[in-house]
């Protein structure tokens, strides 16, 4: 009974030793994983950062852009007043010169020209 009782224990024990050895086995591999799992988590909150301040200056160009295009717009507009008013004068002016039947005339003529 004392031989069982013994070979029992190490059978027992060796089975646990296995056991011991294949869970360590484990934690090395879980380690290693989590590890590139952090490495690529650094990697990603740098790329963040860097995407955030390009898309911060990006944001910042599309502003003055904005500003410059609004800008431009209105200067067109004004072009457009003043030469709306050109237009205007130049005709009175016409029509005071040599009379509205004749400049009536010169217009019809210079559109089918």
């Amino acid at each position: 009974a004392s031989l069982t009782a013994t070979q029992t224990f190490r059978d027992l024990n060796a089975e646990l030793q296995n056991e011991n050895e294949r869970l360590n086995q484990r934690i090395v591999d879980l380690t290693e994983q989590q590890k590139k799992r952090d490495v690529k988590i650094r990697e990603l909150n740098e790329m963040n950062v860097s995407l955030e301040g390009r898309k911060e200056a990006l944001s910042a160009r599309l502003t003055e852009l904005s500003g410059l295009l609004r800008d431009m717009e209105l200067y067109r507009l004004e072009i457009l007043k003043a030469t709306g008013t050109w237009e205007d004068c130049l005709q009175k002016a016409a029509e005071v010169l040599i009379g509205e039947d004749d400049v009536k005339y010169v217009e019809q003529g210079l559109s089918t020209a």
